[in-house]
């Protein structure tokens, strides 16, 4: 009786640190992957072309457990996108390409709370850096001999000139915010977990310069504008993502 009371003992002992192993404890390091799958302005911006530019961008995420249920989290999340379109109007054959990238930073704090053996439940902040760029250029070849060859234009802090109505209207802006965030990691195994989180609140954004070089006729005409202005996005802007994720 004596050696099958010890033997249960030393069975629970087992069971409870091996449920003690699958959450993070202070010092431990998490490193995961994830999908936004909503995604109003918190990652993008406020002009309307960025939904189709940057849809539901991806992210990278790092966390470090200063505490056993506080963290520190630094995440990135970043984008390209380039058009490109040719064809001809009259005598002239043209092909204009616009392009457009997204970097995202987001710097906050998480609190976790007790959740389960495998649930970790968490809410936390975020301070929000978003850097847009933006260019287009456009070559205009002459088919029929009336204009000189190779007329164009090329755009840097913006990709609307040419053809706006393709959509592509975005200007060169550098983005500040700030967003509150719920979320919760699942460990399917011992240093593995899928997750999820929501976030909501807003950005402020100030456009940056723009340089215009226009060639006509074998003569450029170089073109430079400060700041187009900022916007300031007070509404709610939500956000959601699916994690897969990885316990150093």
């Amino acid at each position: 009786m004596k050696k099958l009371i010890v033997a249960a003992s030393m069975l629970a002992l087992c069971f409870s640190v091996s449920a003690q192993d699958y959450k993070p404890v202070a010092g431990d390091v998490t490193a995961e992957i994830g999908a936004n799958v909503v995604n109003t302005g918190l990652s993008g911006s406020p002009f309307s072309a960025v939904n189709t530019n940057f849809p539901n961008n991806g992210l990278l995420r790092f966390r470090y457990f200063i505490a056993d249920k506080t963290a520190l989290r630094l995440g990135f999340n970043g984008s390209v996108f380039s058009r490109t379109v040719t064809g001809t109007t009259g005598v002239i054959d043209y092909k204009q390409t616009y392009k457009s990238s997204l970097l995202g930073l987001n710097l906050g704090i998480e609190k976790h709370f007790n959740g389960t053996e495998r649930l970790s439940t968490y809410i936390g902040a975020d301070l929000l850096f978003n850097f847009l760029g933006a260019s287009s250029k456009g070559e205009h070849i002459n088919l029929g001999g009336a204009v000189a060859d190779n007329n164009g234009y090329k755009v840097k802090g913006t990709n609307g000139l040419g053809t706006a109505s393709t959509g592509d209207d975005i200007n060169s802006a550098f983005g500040f915010g700030l967003r509150a965030v719920t979320g919760a990691d699942y460990y399917f195994a011992e240093k593995a977990y899928i997750g999820i989180e929501m976030g909501i609140g807003f950005i402020s954004y100030k456009n940056g310069k723009q340089k215009t070089e226009n060639t006509t006729t074998g003569t450029t005409t170089t073109t430079d504008l400060s700041s187009t202005g900022s916007s300031f996005e007070l509404t709610p802007a939500a956000s959601a993502a699916f994690r897969l994720g990885y316990r150093f």
